[in-house]
């Protein structure tokens, strides 16, 4: 098995490669990685409209849910 894994591995990891060199990354994606490297924790979720408290849906990513929070 361990000379399976070896060869698969390495084609993964350079069709992931290719994938990021080849697809440009829009302002979006590097504003989120930002975020990431610094730490945060909630991300605002577009598709989805605030519920009727006023509360506006972000995704947390440690816990993987949505959750309702009010803007500052």
């Amino acid at each position: 098995m361990a000379g399976v894994g070896e060869p698969f591995l390495r084609a993964g990891t350079a069709n992931l490669i290719g994938h990021f060199l080849t697809n440009p990354a829009i302002k979006n994606d590097i504003n989120e990685l930002k975020s990431i490297l610094k730490g945060a924790r909630y991300f605002p979720v577009n598709n989805m409209h605030p519920s009727r408290y006023g509360e506006y849906p972000y995704y947390d990513i440690e816990t993987g849910n949505i959750e309702y929070l009010h803007e500052k």
